[in-house]
Protein backbone atom coordinates (compact mmCIF):
# COMPACT_ATOMS: atom_id res chain seq x y z
CA UNK A 1 0.00 0.00 0.00
CA UNK A 2 1.64 3.45 -1.08
CA UNK A 3 0.05 6.17 1.42
CA UNK A 4 2.81 8.68 -0.25
CA UNK A 5 -0.27 10.36 -2.54
CA UNK A 6 -1.46 14.13 -3.23
CA UNK A 7 -4.04 15.54 -4.54
CA UNK A 8 -3.75 19.71 -5.17
CA UNK A 9 -6.64 21.71 -7.10
CA UNK A 10 -5.67 24.80 -8.15
CA UNK A 11 -5.57 27.78 -10.65
CA UNK A 12 -2.19 28.39 -12.69
CA UNK A 13 -0.98 30.79 -15.06
CA UNK A 14 2.00 31.17 -16.71
CA UNK A 15 4.54 33.89 -18.38
CA UNK A 16 7.54 34.61 -20.11
CA UNK A 17 9.42 36.89 -17.97
CA UNK A 18 12.70 38.42 -18.79
CA UNK A 19 15.60 39.11 -16.61
CA UNK A 20 14.57 42.90 -16.37
CA UNK A 21 10.85 41.59 -15.47
CA UNK A 22 12.02 39.31 -12.88
CA UNK A 23 14.04 42.01 -11.09
CA UNK A 24 11.12 43.89 -11.29
CA UNK A 25 8.51 41.77 -9.95
CA UNK A 26 10.74 40.56 -7.01
CA UNK A 27 11.00 44.13 -6.02
CA UNK A 28 7.84 44.82 -6.09
CA UNK A 29 6.65 41.81 -3.91
CA UNK A 30 9.81 41.15 -2.18
CA UNK A 31 8.29 42.05 1.48
CA UNK A 32 5.74 39.62 0.81
CA UNK A 33 7.57 36.61 -0.45
CA UNK A 34 8.19 34.04 1.83
CA UNK A 35 11.08 31.37 0.90
CA UNK A 36 10.02 27.88 -0.45
CA UNK A 37 11.36 25.54 1.89
CA UNK A 38 12.87 23.53 -0.99
CA UNK A 39 15.42 26.46 -1.71
CA UNK A 40 18.92 25.86 -0.78
CA UNK A 41 21.65 28.56 -0.13
CA UNK A 42 21.73 29.11 -3.71
CA UNK A 43 18.05 29.96 -3.82
CA UNK A 44 17.44 27.70 -6.76
CA UNK A 45 16.30 23.67 -6.59
CA UNK A 46 16.41 21.30 -9.63
CA UNK A 47 13.58 19.11 -11.33
CA UNK A 48 13.66 16.85 -13.73
CA UNK A 49 10.68 14.91 -15.37
CA UNK A 50 10.46 12.85 -17.73
CA UNK A 51 6.81 12.62 -20.20
CA UNK A 52 5.17 10.29 -21.69
CA UNK A 53 2.79 10.63 -24.56
CA UNK A 54 0.88 8.17 -26.58
CA UNK A 55 2.31 7.32 -29.83
CA UNK A 56 -0.03 9.72 -31.78
CA UNK A 57 1.63 12.12 -29.07
CA UNK A 58 -2.45 13.12 -28.26
CA UNK A 59 -1.56 15.04 -25.17
CA UNK A 60 0.97 17.65 -26.94
CA UNK A 61 -2.04 17.56 -29.75
CA UNK A 62 -4.49 18.75 -27.43
CA UNK A 63 -2.37 21.49 -25.39
CA UNK A 64 -1.98 22.97 -29.31
CA UNK A 65 -4.85 23.04 -30.35
CA UNK A 66 -6.01 24.59 -27.29
CA UNK A 67 -8.32 21.72 -25.95
CA UNK A 68 -10.53 22.83 -23.03
CA UNK A 69 -9.69 19.78 -21.01
CA UNK A 70 -6.28 18.28 -21.08
CA UNK A 71 -3.44 16.01 -19.53
CA UNK A 72 -0.21 14.96 -18.88
CA UNK A 73 1.78 11.98 -17.52
CA UNK A 74 5.22 12.15 -16.16
CA UNK A 75 7.89 11.19 -13.93
CA UNK A 76 9.41 13.88 -11.45
CA UNK A 77 12.93 13.70 -9.40
CA UNK A 78 15.16 16.13 -7.45
CA UNK A 79 17.84 14.65 -7.90
CA UNK A 80 19.43 12.57 -10.24
CA UNK A 81 20.91 10.19 -7.10
CA UNK A 82 17.10 10.46 -5.84
CA UNK A 83 16.12 6.43 -5.02
CA UNK A 84 12.55 7.90 -4.76
CA UNK A 85 10.49 8.58 -7.79
CA UNK A 86 6.89 10.80 -8.16
CA UNK A 87 4.47 9.64 -10.40
CA UNK A 88 1.93 12.75 -11.68
CA UNK A 89 -1.21 12.91 -13.40
CA UNK A 90 -1.84 17.14 -14.67
CA UNK A 91 -5.07 17.14 -15.54
CA UNK A 92 -6.21 20.96 -16.48
CA UNK A 93 -9.44 22.72 -18.04
CA UNK A 94 -8.66 25.84 -18.46
CA UNK A 95 -6.81 27.87 -16.11
CA UNK A 96 -7.92 24.97 -12.79
CA UNK A 97 -5.90 22.07 -12.43
CA UNK A 98 -5.63 19.12 -10.54
CA UNK A 99 -2.48 17.25 -10.03
CA UNK A 100 -2.14 13.70 -8.67
CA UNK A 101 0.95 12.36 -7.28
CA UNK A 102 2.47 9.12 -6.10
CA UNK A 103 5.85 8.02 -4.85
CA UNK A 104 7.44 4.71 -6.74
CA UNK A 105 10.81 3.70 -5.98
CA UNK A 106 13.75 4.45 -8.38
CA UNK A 107 13.51 0.13 -9.74
CA UNK A 108 9.75 0.81 -10.61
CA UNK A 109 10.50 4.10 -12.54
CA UNK A 110 13.27 2.44 -14.49
CA UNK A 111 10.86 -0.19 -15.50
CA UNK A 112 8.11 2.07 -15.92
CA UNK A 113 10.06 3.70 -18.19
CA UNK A 114 10.82 1.25 -20.20
CA UNK A 115 7.35 0.19 -21.40
CA UNK A 116 6.55 -2.35 -18.28
CA UNK A 117 3.69 -0.63 -16.92
CA UNK A 118 3.37 -4.02 -14.10
CA UNK A 119 6.45 -2.00 -12.32
CA UNK A 120 2.79 -0.32 -10.63
CA UNK A 121 1.46 -3.51 -9.38
CA UNK A 122 1.28 -3.52 -5.56
CA UNK A 123 1.12 0.22 -4.73
CA UNK A 124 -2.53 -0.31 -4.53
CA UNK A 125 -3.67 3.69 -4.08
CA UNK A 126 -5.80 4.43 -6.51
CA UNK A 127 -3.24 7.19 -7.97
CA UNK A 128 -1.24 4.36 -9.70
CA UNK A 129 -4.12 2.07 -10.87
CA UNK A 130 -5.31 5.33 -12.46
CA UNK A 131 -1.52 6.08 -14.13
CA UNK A 132 -1.59 2.07 -15.32
CA UNK A 133 -5.01 2.11 -17.03
CA UNK A 134 -4.21 5.34 -18.68
CA UNK A 135 -0.49 4.16 -19.76
CA UNK A 136 -1.48 0.64 -20.73
CA UNK A 137 -4.51 1.59 -22.90
CA UNK A 138 -3.19 4.10 -24.69
CA UNK A 139 0.49 2.69 -25.20
CA UNK A 140 2.19 5.34 -23.75
CA UNK A 141 5.92 5.52 -23.71
CA UNK A 142 8.79 8.44 -22.88
CA UNK A 143 9.22 11.10 -24.98
CA UNK A 144 11.30 14.03 -23.84
CA UNK A 145 13.17 14.94 -20.65
CA UNK A 146 13.26 18.54 -19.34
CA UNK A 147 15.60 20.11 -16.48
CA UNK A 148 15.69 23.39 -15.14
CA UNK A 149 16.17 25.04 -11.75
CA UNK A 150 13.15 26.57 -10.10
CA UNK A 151 12.86 29.55 -7.30
CA UNK A 152 10.11 29.34 -5.37
CA UNK A 153 8.09 31.73 -2.96
CA UNK A 154 4.81 31.71 -1.05
CA UNK A 155 2.04 34.65 -0.94
CA UNK A 156 0.57 34.05 3.15
CA UNK A 157 -3.29 35.15 1.25
CA UNK A 158 -4.56 32.04 -1.10
CA UNK A 159 -2.19 29.94 -1.04
CA UNK A 160 -0.65 31.74 -3.90
CA UNK A 161 2.74 30.18 -4.90
CA UNK A 162 5.00 31.96 -7.22
CA UNK A 163 8.04 30.06 -9.12
CA UNK A 164 10.57 31.31 -11.30
CA UNK A 165 11.86 28.59 -13.80
CA UNK A 166 15.32 28.92 -15.31
CA UNK A 167 18.08 27.47 -17.54
CA UNK A 168 14.69 25.22 -18.95
CA UNK A 169 16.03 22.31 -21.28
CA UNK A 170 15.09 19.36 -22.89
CA UNK A 171 16.47 16.28 -24.08
CA UNK A 172 14.84 13.45 -26.10
CA UNK A 173 13.89 10.35 -24.22
CA UNK A 174 14.45 7.84 -27.44
CA UNK A 175 17.48 7.32 -25.93
CA UNK A 176 16.88 6.25 -23.00
CA UNK A 177 17.23 2.82 -22.77
CA UNK A 178 15.07 1.03 -19.97
CA UNK A 179 14.31 4.43 -18.56
CA UNK A 180 18.10 5.48 -17.34
CA UNK A 181 17.98 8.49 -18.87
CA UNK A 182 15.52 9.97 -16.14
CA UNK A 183 18.82 9.51 -13.81
CA UNK A 184 21.49 10.23 -16.03
CA UNK A 185 23.80 12.85 -15.58
CA UNK A 186 25.29 12.85 -18.91
CA UNK A 187 22.11 13.23 -21.65
CA UNK A 188 22.62 16.49 -24.05
CA UNK A 189 20.20 18.98 -23.22
CA UNK A 190 19.76 21.99 -25.03
CA UNK A 191 17.78 25.38 -24.06
CA UNK A 192 14.35 26.17 -25.07
CA UNK A 193 14.12 29.49 -23.81
CA UNK A 194 15.56 32.65 -25.50
CA UNK A 195 18.79 33.56 -23.57
CA UNK A 196 17.44 35.95 -20.46
CA UNK A 197 14.32 34.58 -20.05
CA UNK A 198 12.23 32.49 -17.81
CA UNK A 199 9.02 31.09 -16.91
CA UNK A 200 7.13 32.48 -14.34
CA UNK A 201 4.09 29.88 -13.03
CA UNK A 202 1.67 31.47 -10.55
CA UNK A 203 -0.84 28.81 -8.81
CA UNK A 204 -3.54 29.95 -5.87
CA UNK A 205 -6.67 28.44 -4.65
CA UNK A 206 -10.01 30.48 -5.13
CA UNK A 207 -8.75 34.03 -6.93
CA UNK A 208 -5.92 35.47 -7.24
CA UNK A 209 -5.37 38.65 -4.52
CA UNK A 210 -5.95 41.89 -5.90
CA UNK A 211 -2.38 43.62 -4.84
CA UNK A 212 -0.76 40.04 -6.41
CA UNK A 213 -2.74 40.97 -9.42
CA UNK A 214 -2.26 44.51 -9.76
CA UNK A 215 1.31 44.11 -9.46
CA UNK A 216 1.59 41.08 -12.11
CA UNK A 217 -0.68 43.61 -14.67
CA UNK A 218 2.07 46.42 -14.03
CA UNK A 219 4.69 44.54 -15.60
CA UNK A 220 4.71 44.30 -19.69
CA UNK A 221 5.21 40.49 -19.45
CA UNK A 222 3.63 37.77 -21.69
CA UNK A 223 1.13 35.50 -20.40
CA UNK A 224 2.20 31.47 -22.35
CA UNK A 225 -0.20 29.44 -23.56
CA UNK A 226 2.30 27.11 -24.53
CA UNK A 227 3.66 24.60 -21.79
CA UNK A 228 7.12 23.24 -21.14
CA UNK A 229 6.66 19.84 -22.83
CA UNK A 230 5.02 21.42 -25.40
CA UNK A 231 8.29 23.68 -25.96
CA UNK A 232 10.58 20.68 -25.04
CA UNK A 233 9.03 18.73 -27.74
CA UNK A 234 8.99 21.72 -30.53
CA UNK A 235 12.90 21.91 -28.96
CA UNK A 236 14.20 18.12 -29.67
CA UNK A 237 10.97 16.23 -31.33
Amino acid sequence: MNKNTLRVYRHEVKFLLSMTEYEQLKRLLGSLLIKDVNMKRSGDYYIRSLYFDTPENSDYHDKLIGAAQRKKIRLRIYDTAADRVKLEIKNKNGDYSIKETTTISREAAILLSGGNYGALDGYGDDISGKAYVMLSSYAYMPKVLVDYEREAYLLPVENVRLTFDKRVRACSARGCRAGAGLFDGSSAFVGVLEPGYMILEVKYDRYLPAYVKNVLSSINMQRMSISKYCMARETVG
